[in-house]
């Protein structure tokens, strides 16, 4: 796995997967960072190919987040709640209500893997 920064900030630009014979892609991840670094857009490539977009609101938590894969059509917007989630200040959850099982994005604005569960 080879990481590109965003030079003079620790933002996240880019996570590739590599051959080890021949530093050769297997997939990747490019990002999209604002102003204070938050991900704004993700698009991949390789074995899975699509894009996410997430918008914040003025005190920079997430209030968007749509997938380009995405086969209903569905967006997550702040005027409506789709899902509701609550943490313990370790950062486990103790509330998800809603659609909170279709919502990838949780604790922090990061992706919640779903083989770890972090």
């Amino acid at each position: 796995v080879t990481n590109t920064f965003e030079a003079n900030r620790d933002a996240l630009l880019t996570k590739a997967n590599r051959r080890n014979s021949d530093a050769s892609d297997i997939s990747s991840i490019g990002y999209t960072v604002n102003a204070i670094g938050q991900r704004t857009h993700a698009t991949r490539t390789g074995a899975a190919t699509n894009s996410t977009d997430w918008g914040y609101d003025s005190l920079g938590q997430v209030v968007q987040a749509d997938d380009s894969e995405n086969t209903s059509d569905r967006a997550y917007q702040y005027d409506t709640i789709a899902a509701h989630f609550a943490y313990d200040p370790f950062g486990n959850t103790v509330v998800n209500s809603g659609v909170g099982s279709q919502f990838p994005y949780r604790f922090s604005t990061k992706p919640l893997d779903s083989e770890t569960g972090l």
